[in-house]
């Protein structure tokens, strides 16, 4: 159980090495939902969950391109780059988020509006 647990820390390692590359490229954007901010998030527990997978396939044979590990530093080498690859998995979630923030409001939505400037203080 703990190796299990070791190769899911490696895979949020491996992920998080993408997350924190996007998210300093992120700077100071902002919009009122947070949602790139989430969008980066989810892909550390995804990148945890396809380490895991990963191994397990590459365990019983099912990706016969990719050998199984001799070692535990191979199968924290594995657990890293199946981190890192969940960008092609979390890459159908990135292009949604993009088309949400891009979509114009539908015409019945309601609108927040800006509250004025200059409100006076009634004590």
């Amino acid at each position: 159980m703990r190796e299990v647990g070791a190769v899911m820390l490696l895979g949020v390692l491996g992920a998080a090495l993408h997350v924190a590359a996007r998210l300093q490229q992120m700077g100071g954007s902002w919009n009122p939902y947070g949602l790139p901010l989430f969008q980066e998030l989810i892909k550390l527990p995804i990148g945890a969950l396809t380490a895991v997978t990963g191994l397990v396939l590459v365990d019983t044979a099912a990706l016969p391109v990719i050998q199984a590990p001799d070692s535990w530093r191979g199968v924290m080498a594995y657990a890293v780059v199946f981190g890192v690859a969940q960008l092609a998995l979390t890459r159908t979630i990135d292009q949604r988020a993009e088309k949400l923030l891009a979509a114009e409001p539908a015409p019945d939505e309601v609108q927040l509006e800006k509250a004025p400037e200059d409100h006076q203080d009634v004590t």
